[in-house]
């Protein structure tokens, strides 16, 4: 469920020392050329470019991180039509490696802009987004008032944003809400109620549906599991 990129001809010492015979772990290496990289990253700064005209390169080496659903599911495809005989495999392949190098890009922007923010210059529009989001997670956020922020219309604002953090307005506010809540809710004398409200949510059915789906498990059931 996790992934690291790494640059080209790196020795990798690959080791699961937890691993046993009859609990075995699975690791995949995938090596990807430079050509297909450079021609990715020519098409993303075309067809999608970056808040404030700035080039999509390539990232910092050593790179980790978990696995969204979308990549997820790109590698186990990925894993089927290697083992495929079916006449167009190269040309499925080679769509497919496109759309994860994207996603691995938007994945380390993404990373970049919630960890390393200070480091961005302060007219960053989308850096600004972001912290506006944050100062402000326990209130209702729409799409009109951070297109505002942002000084873009909502259309546009909403295109660019996903185009760079790889998920939407809406998204990224529901994962900023649970990390806040999950960080609550480990509190023994916190109330799932307060909790919710707290976080800006407007109902507990669709705390719920959120909490389930990002973190696999109910907020009850998170709550009793850490205590």
């Amino acid at each position: 469920g996790e992934s690291l990129v790494l640059p080209a001809e790196e020795i990798m010492r690959i080791d699961f020392p937890e691993a046993k015979e009859k609990n075995p772990t699975r690791c995949l290496a995938m090596a990807i050329s430079e050509d297909k990289i450079k021609q990715t990253l020519h098409l993303m700064n075309e067809k999608l470019p970056k808040f404030d005209e700035r080039d999509w390169s390539l990232m910092d080496y050593n790179f980790h991180f978990s696995n969204d659903r979308e990549i997820f599911q790109i590698i186990q495809r990925l894993l089927y039509l290697f083992t495929e005989n079916h006449p167009s495999k190269d040309l499925f392949v080679d769509n497919m490696l496109q759309e994860l190098v994207i996603r691995v890009l938007q994945t380390n922007s993404k990373k970049a802009y919630l960890e390393n923010s200070a480091q961005f210059q302060q007219s960053s529009r989308l850096r600004y987004v972001i912290e506006f989001i944050r100062k402000n997670i326990h209130q209702n956020i729409c799409i009109e008032e951070l297109s505002k922020q942002a000084y873009m219309s909502e259309s546009n604002f909403y295109r660019v944003f996903k185009n760079e953090m790889g998920i939407s307005p809406v998204e990224f506010i529901n994962e900023e809400r649970i990390k806040l809540a999950t960080e609550l809710l480990k509190e023994s004398d916190r109330k799932i109620k307060d909790v919710f409200m707290e976080c800006g949510f407007e109902s507990r059915s669709y705390f719920n549906r959120v909490f389930k789906k990002i973190k696999k498990v109910s907020p009850g059931k998170f709550q009793a599991q850490y205590q």
